[in-house]
């Protein structure tokens, strides 16, 4: 399945304030999918950009060249169920940025993120390239990170890609933030990235694990 060059306006437009609703995906891929391809599309206002809620066996998913903007989460993969896999997803020549709009000052309900990526539930996710992407700036002040990943997740590049703050603005773990624990997932690497904060915050952000002899991180 192939979606590409596409524009996406108002899917749901939110303000920063009180609001608790959060609606609207320009794009999504649910249950087992295989073989996907979202490229050349533009999101302006939505609660998700692009994202894909994964089951078992899926496979061979690709998120390029996307614009993403007044987005909470730009990208995003999540898996469904314990039951849920996903093997080799690619997120490469994106650019997420302007999430403002969804901070949330009453309960914070609303984390930001350019990329989400997980394996919260029981499932799996391996084999993950994240590259030559822009992420931010005007990340406002309930982003947990540019990049996000946590749960039961493995094999995992990034690379080359640029992350940007404004003066005075940071995610509040890191622009690449990276917690694996509650599976068997190894092997990652971050490196040749560019990172310009904008004078607070942390540029990388890695915790938790799956014991020492199973977490390599590798920092270039």
């Amino acid at each position: 399945i192939t979606v590409q060059n596409l524009v996406f306006k108002n899917v749901y437009v939110r303000a920063a304030g009180t609001e608790q609703y959060g609606y609207g995906t320009a794009v999504s891929f649910t249950n087992t999918v295989t073989n996907i391809l979202a490229a050349h599309n533009t999101v302006d206002d939505a609660y998700i950009g692009i994202g894909v809620s994964y089951g078992g066996g899926s496979s061979n998913i690709r998120f390029s060249y996307n614009t993403m903007t007044n987005t909470n989460w730009g990208l995003r993969a999540g898996d469904r169920t314990s039951a849920s896999s996903l093997d080799t997803l690619t997120i490469d020549h994106n650019n997420a940025s302007q999430f403002a709009n969804w901070d949330d000052s009453l309960s914070n309900s609303f984390h930001h993120n350019g990329f989400y990526g997980w394996a919260e539930s029981g499932g799996m996710l391996r084999n993950v390239k994240i590259y030559d992407n822009t992420f931010g700036p005007a990340w406002g002040i309930h982003t947990t990170g540019g990049v996000f990943m946590s749960g039961d997740f493995g094999s995992t590049q990034i690379y080359n890609n640029l992350f940007l703050d404004n003066a005075n603005e940071a995610p509040s773990n890191g622009l690449i933030s990276l917690w694996p624990h509650s599976g068997t997932g190894t092997g990652y690497q971050v490196y040749n990235n560019t990172i310009i904060g904008g004078g607070v915050g942390r540029g990388l952000y890695l915790t938790g694990g799956n014991g020492t002899s199973a977490t390599t991180f590798t920092i270039k």
